[in-house]
């Protein structure tokens, strides 16, 4: 589920010397290699929260729990 409202954020890297940039992109290119998706970096926190809710959240806690992560839910 994706909402429309929120703001995302992209972080840009910047490098002074050829060394740093190098170094970074071997970085990605093992955590590519581990199964990192960069495109779930960018997520507002309210989806965040609600993927939360439904993987680790509900079904395990009693009705007055869950009711309260719905009505916050709600809220976003």
């Amino acid at each position: 589920m994706t909402r429309t409202t929120g703001i995302v954020r992209s972080a840009t890297l910047a490098f002074v010397q050829k060394l740093g940039a190098k170094n970074a992109a071997e970085e990605l290119e093992q955590k590519l290699k581990m199964g990192f998706d960069p495109s779930l970096n960018d997520i507002t926190f309210a989806d965040y929260f609600l993927e939360w809710i439904n993987r680790y959240k509900i079904g395990k806690y009693s009705h007055d729990t869950e009711q309260s992560y719905q009505i916050a839910e709600r809220l976003w």
